[in-house]
């Protein structure tokens, strides 16, 4: 689906130097099987264990740059209690009163206290609350999967 799409954007915004970033996945809440492909989209953000790992294997460069780009598909499976998160870049560059970022470190801090599945409201608040008085410099998107826990396990608290 990317390389069809980024063919026909390929041929709408090349000659004026534009392209789109994405990053596409499907999920089977049944059995937790996630796909996911990336067309130059920031990492998605793979959350368990009160951690993250950004799934940097998925590679694909952003579309419109290249009418014969090709994109790969990752398939994995999400256990009870993990969750996928893809977020746009304004997540870690997020800027605060006096210009520092949010950066990887403030975020991997986030998930070690955190409680969930959900994340994405609670990092959404801590980002807010840590920008203080700051303009938004970037937009703060997040789509969050995640997979229940069995109705006999206590999640997290």
């Amino acid at each position: 689906m990317l390389a069809n799409v980024n063919k026909e954007m390929h041929e709408l915004m090349s000659e004026e130097g534009f392209f789109a970033t994405m990053v596409m996945s499907r999920y089977w809440p049944r059995t937790g099987k996630v796909h996911v492909a990336r067309a130059g989209h920031q990492h998605p953000l793979w959350v368990k264990n009160h951690g993250f790992q950004e799934l940097t294997n998925i590679n694909g460069i952003p579309i419109g740059i290249d009418s014969e780009a090709e994109y790969e598909k990752v398939a994995f499976d999400l256990l009870p209690g993990e969750s996928i998160l893809l977020v746009t870049g304004g997540i870690t560059e997020a800027e605060n009163e006096k210009g520092e970022l949010f950066g990887n470190d403030r975020l991997t801090d986030y998930f070690k206290l955190a409680t969930g599945p959900p994340w994405s409201q609670g990092l959404l608040e801590k980002i807010d609350s840590w920008r203080g008085g700051a303009v938004m410099n970037d937009d703060l998107t997040i789509l969050e999967l995640w997979r229940d826990l069995p109705s006999n396990v206590v999640g997290p608290n």
